[in-house]
């Protein structure tokens, strides 16, 4: 069976990334209220997350394998999200649970990954979200240094990460369409 590769659209990609970067930088600033933003933007991203999960898997729902890992991975969003809503706002706790989720997120889209037909770039980025939640486990521990000051100088990475792709995927895109001349702007 043909698998049909989806992308985003660069603009999703970059809104995505000054949205990322905006939080880093709201964190590096006011590390305390930011810990309150940060559960909440969390929260709600863990909601909505969990609310696609239980579709895919009511879609998939006579593809046993696809259906279970749908259905665990909508549970484990749930119960994630009943902890934010539960637990006192704590930045080591945050972290913790924050690098919890990356690690789910990748360890699934491994699975969803050699499901699908063995998809060598969706594996890596989901070994790359494992990693990046073990070392959201680990290193604020070892190094002494604030969950959420952490956290803002990673989002601040990832974001800045995440917009140079939306552009240069926008720049790429451009060049196979219009003969080398970018629409960037």
């Amino acid at each position: 069976m043909m698998s049909v590769h989806k992308t985003m659209p660069w603009w999703f990609i970059i809104v995505t990334g000054v949205i990322i970067l905006a939080v880093g930088i709201y964190l590096l600033v006011s590390p305390v209220s930011g810990l309150g933003v940060l559960t909440l933007l969390l929260g709600i991203g863990v909601l909505i997350y969990s609310i696609y999960n239980f579709y895919k898997a009511i879609k998939y729902k006579e593809d046993n394998r696809l259906f279970v890992p749908f259905l665990v991975h909508a549970l484990l969003d749930i119960v994630l999200f009943v902890l934010l809503l539960v637990i006192r706002n704590s930045p080591a706790l945050l972290g913790i649970i924050l690098a919890s989720w990356f690690i789910v997120f990748g360890v699934f889209g491994m699975i969803h990954a050699r499901q699908d037909g063995g998809s060598k770039h969706k594996a890596r980025i989901s070994a790359l979200l494992t990693l990046i939640g073990v070392v959201l486990i680990l290193l604020p521990f070892l190094l002494g240094i604030d969950h959420v000051i952490f956290l803002g100088i990673v989002s601040i990475l990832i974001g800045v990460v995440r917009t140079t792709q939306g552009i240069i995927y926008k720049v790429q895109r451009d060049e196979r369409t219009s003969g080398g001349r970018s629409n960037l702007i």
